[in-house]
């Protein structure tokens, strides 16, 4: 495991340091993170790697599952500067509520993959949405998109960006839960209908 964790680093270190980044829309989640005001950012699973670099160093935390793989991806986010919490919208979703809330309470922004940490690909699992309502915490929605990328075979089409590869990030303005009427299974399908829209999907 340390082993994996120290190879892992060193290349996703390598990688990042490399890559050149356009950013839209951020200003909103830039100024949640730099005053310390709550706030949940979700992505999808398979964009995770840049975006995670990119903010990188600012005190978020993110939610990791608890499956073997996770404690790899837990490990080196952590020395990237990130806070962890082990758990998944999926999985453990009681725990994950209970985590997410707490965070959200005490002022710090979350990360969270709703399509994680198994799928289905593109499926948002309503839990982080839940913790918005009850916080009244806003959600912020985030993309990347990338011009030179390996695509892994896998279930979420995991984006590995090639080195001094380009990336846009795109992001929405802060978006509140509807408190008054919430349908868990609507919202979580506009919520996943918005983040979807936010830029073009090029890894299918």
């Amino acid at each position: 495991m340390d082993a994996a964790t120290t190879i892992g680093g060193l290349a996703f270190r390598l990688l990042g340091w490399s890559w050149r980044y356009r950013v839209h829309g951020a200003e909103s989640f830039e100024a949640c993170v730099r005053d310390g005001r709550a706030a949940a950012f979700a992505l999808w699973h398979g964009e995770m790697l840049p975006l995670i670099w990119f903010w990188r160093g600012r005190g978020v935390r993110a939610l990791i599952s608890t499956h073997a793989d996770g404690e790899i991806i837990a490990r080196i986010v952590a020395r990237i500067g990130y806070e962890t919490s082990r758990g998944s919208t999926t999985r453990d979703g009681a725990r994950a509520l209970r985590d997410l809330m707490g965070a959200l309470r005490d002022g710090k922004t979350i990360a969270v993959t709703p399509d994680g940490p198994r799928g289905p690909r593109h499926v948002f699992a309503a839990g982080v949405l839940l913790a918005a309502r009850r916080t009244g915490a806003p959600i912020v929605l985030g993309r990347a998109v990338v011009d030179r990328a390996w695509v892994l075979r896998s279930w979420d089409r995991f984006i590995v960006p090639k080195p001094f590869a380009r990336i846009e990030l795109f992001h929405t303005p802060p978006l509140f839960v509807d408190a008054a009427d919430f349908d868990a299974d609507a919202q979580a399908r506009r919520f996943a209908d918005m983040l979807t829209a936010l830029a073009p999907d090029t890894s299918s």
